[in-house]
């Protein structure tokens, strides 16, 4: 199985070729640098349409040649160009037909430097995918011999996030690396009726405070039963985030080099599919590392996995 990592003409390919070969390194996987070619639909024999696929061909075989430099030595890679009527059913094929570990996009031109903004072809992709697909923060980049140092998994204390922690752990022991179970509790808006009916905000501090605890207590359970499965993570430990806005509860935990943070989703329609939940995307919005947004079928896989390491 693959590293696919999507690259586009005319964009900066440095973003997802590092992460992609940060996660190659790291999981033993060989690098497959993608780049699709749209085809019109209706498009017929034409000189001039001839003439653009030419151009395109061009600019595809440059921009992979350009990713390929980017990609430090010792790690396998392969360029590919497809034709297909959208990047986004390009790549879904090209993943399906390499039997893809994880898909990787750099993140919308309008995103702040450091941050993750989705973009047309990124947000179709989510809306369809069936394997994890990873998300590069403007910017980013890692040293040529750098290896995931952490993967911290977002936690909201529900029994599917429970399941994607214990997947997150398993993937974190195969990777030889920590792991981390993260909450976050912005309080904007956890209290907005008891507020508005003149409660308070002693009301909602209580309010917070007993969610932390309940946090606490199922984190505590999870580390737990983490433990006692073989192989575990190096290490594994649990942290809150608080603050009064999301940005600031994000912020609040420490980040570090060359760690991931993972995000299930909520299914819309097919269980295989991804979605973005509202806290998903706050998350995914004020993240300061590169995300791996885990779609149902794939959590369920790796919390399978989990299980039979009991």
């Amino acid at each position: 199985m693959s590293i696919v990592v999507g690259v586009v003409p005319g964009r900066d390919p440095r973003p997802p070729v590092r992460l992609g070969a940060l996660m190659a390194r790291s999981y033993g996987r060989r690098l497959v640098l993608v780049s699709i070619i749209s085809r019109p639909w209706g498009s017929g024999g034409s000189g001039v349409d001839a003439e653009y696929r030419r151009y395109r061909e061009s600019e595809t075989a440059r921009c992979l040649e350009a990713a390929a430099t980017m990609v430090p030595d010792g790690i396998a890679v392969e360029q590919l160009s497809r034709e297909a009527h959208s990047p986004r059913s390009g790549l879904r094929r090209v993943c399906r037909e390499i039997g893809a570990h994880r898909l990787v996009l750099g993140s919308s031109e309008d995103a702040p430097v450091g941050r993750i903004r989705l973009g047309g072809v990124s947000t179709g992709l989510l809306h369809s995918a069936t394997l994890p697909v990873a998300l590069a923060p403007r910017g980013f980049d890692a040293a040529d011999s750098e290896r995931i140092t952490r993967i911290s998994a977002a936690f909201n204390g529900t029994g599917t996030s429970a399941r994607l922690v214990l997947g997150a752990a398993t993937v974190a022991s195969a990777a030889g690396t920590q792991l981390r179970i993260v909450a976050f509790t912005p309080r904007q808006g956890r209290a907005t009726t008891g507020l508005e009916a003149g409660l308070g905000a002693d009301i909602e501090d209580e309010i917070v405070e007993q969610w932390e605890a309940e946090i606490q207590q199922r984190t505590q359970k999870l580390i737990t039963e983490i433990s006692e499965r073989e192989p575990t993570p190096t290490r594994t430990e649990a942290v809150i985030g608080s603050g009064e806005t999301w940005d600031e509860a994000v912020a609040d935990v420490a980040w570090v080099p060359g760690e991931v943070l993972m995000i299930g989703s909520r299914t819309l329609g097919a269980l295989t599919r991804l979605s973005l939940g509202s806290r998903a995307a706050k998350i995914l919005k004020n993240a300061p590392v590169p995300v791996v947004l885990v779609p149902h079928r794939a959590g369920e896989t790796y919390a399978a996995a989990a299980d039979s390491a009991r």
